[in-house]
């Protein structure tokens, strides 16, 4: 019953964590923006192998990005409240197993007025990739989180 009382997963993110999430983005040389919002099953075994191997510290998302033209800057942003979840981005190329770029972190937390401070309660914290001019090519972002955030059960 405790772990039970303990998930605040709503019947959208219910319905969204059954959604088959994208694996993969192409790019070309135009602008684009892509938006998404995770829900994860926490029974999502995948989420935990690395390598062939199990991971017993963190589950990490991967997606596949392909880069159609040199040149062009490349923009990863994930907001989350940091009292909830906490999380690591890497760029890696998928040619050479290289890491491009790994991720920033900032404090949306803001200095008294208002407006700021509404979207701090939500979201206060944002990780970011920046890529001024990103070479042609295939690569793979992946998105760690410690695996202690997700209950031990078979729910959401």
């Amino acid at each position: 019953m405790t772990a039970r009382a303990a998930i605040r997963c709503s019947d959208t993110e219910l319905a969204k964590a059954a959604e088959a999430r994208p694996s993969s983005w192409e790019f070309g040389s135009s602008s684009r923006f892509v938006n998404e919002h995770v829900v994860l099953r926490s029974d999502d075994t995948s989420l935990y192998n690395h390598d062939g191997k199990e991971s017993t510290a963190f589950a990490t998302l991967r997606y596949r990005i392909h880069v159609g033209s040199s040149g062009n800057a490349l923009s990863i942003v994930a907001t989350y409240p940091l009292s909830s979840v906490a999380l690591s981005m890497a760029l890696v190329d998928e040619s050479t197993g290289d890491v491009v770029q790994l991720e920033r972190l900032s404090s949306l937390e803001a200095d008294g007025d208002g407006h700021s401070q509404v979207l701090s309660q939500v979201h206060d914290t944002t990780s970011f990739i920046e890529v001024p001019a990103l070479a042609a090519g295939q690569y793979r972002l992946e998105i760690a989180m410690r695996r202690s955030l997700f209950l031990p059960t078979k729910k959401w």
